[in-house]
């Protein structure tokens, strides 16, 4: 199995991900951002399939190229979502995770002290 191969296997892997969870996302901003990343690696994996299949030159830059505009379009989407509060329950969740890891630190650390 060649490289290609594996990056034609590898992107339709991604585009599959990132489409399950463009369906799943809550937001409007988040559902855009996934699936333009979708978009992005089913471009990657145009590119990597037309060179699979022997052409070669601008046949296979334009597609990565394509992609990479894409992805470009699907971060700065993800940041506006961020931005617009879209993220605001997993980031309140990850708050309460991080700040009971630091309680249990302290109270392992205090426990070690008053052994010592």
């Amino acid at each position: 199995m060649s490289l290609l191969s594996i990056r034609v296997i590898a992107a339709i892997v991604i585009v599959v991900a990132l489409a399950v969870q463009a369906r799943r996302a809550a937001g409007r901003l988040r559902r855009r951002a996934f699936a333009t990343g979708a978009v992005a690696f089913g471009l990657f994996g145009v590119g990597n399939l037309l060179g699979l299949l022997g052409a070669d030159g601008w046949l296979i830059y334009l597609p990565t190229i394509a992609g990479l505009v894409a992805l470009a379009a699907s971060l700065a989407t993800l940041i506006s979502a961020y931005r617009a509060g879209e993220f605001a329950p997993q980031i309140e969740r990850a708050r309460e995770i991080v700040g009971d890891e630091r309680r249990k630190q302290d109270e392992a650390a205090r426990a070690r002290e008053t052994r010592k």
